[in-house]
């Protein structure tokens, strides 16, 4: 990285950051108790991970569950802070390089996941859902 022919370096947020949490078992049993309520669907287990995927198989519509979620989800149960994420961020931004996160979750889900991992202060630019 001595010849800086790279000035910007763009990251995805859950799996690679941290952990994905639409596999995370706390989260499929959130996710399928919403189905259950709001379809009345039983065979929930047929279900792939994928959060979308599995709320359009059912008839329902992703973004209001998204913001449902949101809103009542601890996001402490999914992230935890990771010193060598941070460092590695640190010595990137340090080294005079853009950071880009850019992920397919939505603002406050990513607002509350960075806090956790004190990586807020450390992105140019966030491009999340909603953008």
């Amino acid at each position: 990285m001595r010849e800086k022919k790279i000035k910007t370096v763009v990251f995805d947020l859950n799996g690679t950051l941290t952990g994905r949490v639409s596999d995370h078992p706390e989260h499929l049993r959130y996710r399928n108790a919403y189905i259950e309520k709001k379809s009345a669907l039983k065979n929930l287990h047929l279900l792939p991970n994928a959060t979308t995927t599995a709320l359009k198989a059912c008839g329902l519509n992703p973004l209001e569950y998204y913001l449902q979620r949101n809103a009542e989800l601890n996001w402490e149960n999914f992230h935890r802070f990771n010193e060598r994420v941070y460092s590695c961020l640190t010595t990137l931004r340090k080294a005079d390089f853009n950071l880009v996160l850019y992920t397919d979750c939505h603002g406050i889900q990513v607002k509350k996941t960075l806090e956790i991992l004190k990586l807020s202060a450390l992105f140019d630019l966030c491009i999340t859902e909603e953008f």
